[in-house]
């Protein structure tokens, strides 16, 4: 239950954003709701009409919307974009108060937009359910805060913490419930990233399998350049894009390679935040989702760079010290020196369990 009229309406803006999930990125998730008399008169989603952010696809619904109040869990932008500014709409249709739940993360948007409603004489209210509000665009957030992707982790795991055996046999350990599940993750995302071990091991897809989908990017870290010609994601690449980060020199291969649609991006700077980097800027990845192995994701680790992480656990153990760990750092890491992550979550997935964290980046949003 909801303490007022306020967060309840609120709450119908969170659940209506989630309809953009992955479709709307680079944007923010944003529900949009228009109460009039104390009934709900419209209501609108990012990406229901295409580009028009939610307030303006609820406001060209047909109605008489002076006097009444909107919801929109993200203060209502005052730029020009790919559309009008959304204060501009507001203040045209005499909409006479307008309740949000944060405030974009833009400094310069937030005195604006606040401005140009307040000078129209509409009333604000802001912060009504603010931490749900972050977490819904927590990656929308991360990207103007850290100015790199949003990052997060996931990966299947005996009870142990084992994501392979002593042979780097991987298939499966979690149910195939829990696998399917996981492709709802991907669909969240802009770009999935493994170390060229998972590709040379498990010769992955690394696409989605639902009935939605969309071009997923399929990055690789390779330095040098030893993915196999015929694998699954060379001989897929004209029809998914598909990106190795190299610093190696091989002619014959990277003409190959390139011939079949894969992009090969080589780095002097091979660092975690250089790859980050190109990524964020070259190639639009907003949202990475990190698919492992080991190492790849011990190095993220490592420099603290996992914003959340998704484990999904079966009822397993491997029992054996040479199995693969989920993470490996590659090095002594005393108990002080541990990762720390805040528990988000959890689901049950027939005898398997989701277990769903975020990580300090995330966690210093809401204080």
């Amino acid at each position: 239950m909801y303490s007022d009229f306020r967060e309840f309406y609120m709450k119908q803006c969170l659940d209506l954003a989630l309809y953009g999930q992955g479709i709307v990125s680079p944007n923010p998730l944003v529900g949009c709701i228009i109460v009039k008399d104390n009934k709900i008169i419209s209501t609108g989603f990012h990406g229901e009409n295409g580009f028009f952010h939610a307030e303006r696809v609820a406001l060209m619904k047909p109605g008489n919307y002076e006097g009444a109040t909107l919801f929109v869990n993200l203060q209502p932008c005052s730029h020009f974009g790919n559309t009008p500014p959304c204060t501009d709409i507001i203040i045209e249709k005499k909409i006479s108060k307008v309740i949000y739940g944060i405030e974009d993360p833009n400094i310069d948007s937030v005195i604006y937009s606040d401005n140009e409603l307040k000078k129209n004489r509409i009333i604000i209210e802001k912060n009504i359910l603010r931490k749900e509000c972050i977490l819904l665009n927590r990656f929308f957030f991360i990207n103007h805060k850290k100015n790199r992707p949003y990052i997060f982790g996931k990966w299947g795991q005996t009870i142990d913490g084992k994501i392979a055996d002593y042979k780097f046999k991987s298939k499966f350990i979690t149910n195939n419930q829990s696998r399917q599940h996981s492709h709802n993750l991907r669909f969240s995302a802009d770009g999935i990233l493994v170390g060229i071990n998972t590709v040379l091991n498990d010769n992955p897809m690394l696409n989605i399998r639902l009935k939605k989908s969309k071009n997923l990017k399929r990055i690789v870290i390779d330095p040098d350049l030893s993915i196999k010609t015929d694998c699954n994601l060379v001989k897929t690449a004209k029809k998914i894009s598909t990106i190795i980060f190299s610093k190696a020199f091989q002619c014959e291969k990277e003409l190959f390679l390139k011939d079949n649609g894969v992009i090969i991006r080589k780095l002097e700077d091979f660092s975690i935040k250089n790859i980050l980097r190109v990524l964020y800027i070259e190639f639009n990845v907003k949202i990475l989702m990190l698919e492992g192995g080991g190492k790849t994701l011990g190095k993220f680790l490592k420099k603290k760079l996992l914003d959340e992480i998704f484990v999904y656990i079966a009822p397993i153990i491997s029992g054996d010290k040479n199995s693969v760990s989920c993470s490996d750092r590659q090095e002594y890491v005393d108990i002080d020196n541990f990762t720390q992550f805040k528990f988000l979550g959890h689901k049950i997935i027939e005898d398997d369990i989701l277990l769903n964290y975020i990580g300090e980046s995330v966690n210093c949003l809401l204080e």
